[in-house]
């Protein structure tokens, strides 16, 4: 019998034993799968909840993805519902949000961090103009929304590795 990777299975006493060949190929799909920057459609995410603006125009959608077990992304995008335009979405869908407040009918603060976590901070907060199409990040300058997510990216220490 064979496995979906072409494997071959060593049944015994009605139990299949994998070598641990197959058990490295399925952990290197798996964690590359979780790294790689795939298209959105590949991720499996669901659509978890809509949080709309106080005046109704644009809502923050967030979609939801298991990186590890139990361990969940929250990926949010930003709608202009008068539109039905996306007028933001992650490109790496590896950003998670923490929190998404309204301070305004257009403006929302976000905390977001970004699977697996080996930076720092931790967290970074973006406040976003969905009317002006502008974001900024921490306390920086403005930007456009086309270029906040290289800002975000920027943002970020790498951590160094554990010796």
């Amino acid at each position: 019998m064979s496995d979906s990777y072409g494997a071959k299975a060593d049944s015994r006493k009605g139990q299949q034993f994998y070598g641990f060949a197959i058990h490295c190929r399925l952990i290197a799909a798996a964690y590359l799968q979780t790294l790689n920057n795939l298209p959105q459609e590949l991720w499996q995410m669901e659509e978890m909840e809509t949080i709309l603006a106080p005046g109704g125009r644009f809502a923050v959608k967030v979609a939801a993805w298991e990186a590890r077990n139990s361990q969940w992304v929250y990926v949010p995008s930003l709608l202009d519902r008068q539109t039905q335009a996306v007028i933001f979405a992650f490109a790496d869908p590896r950003w998670s949000m923490d929190q998404a407040t309204w301070r305004s009918h257009a403006t929302v603060h976000f905390v977001l961090r970004k699977f697996p976590g080996d930076h720092h901070p931790a967290t970074l907060e973006l406040l976003v103009n969905c009317a002006n199409q502008t974001a900024v990040v921490v306390a920086g300058t403005e930007h456009k929304l086309a270029e906040i997510e290289q800002v975000l990216e920027a943002a970020f220490e790498k951590k160094p590795s554990a010796s």
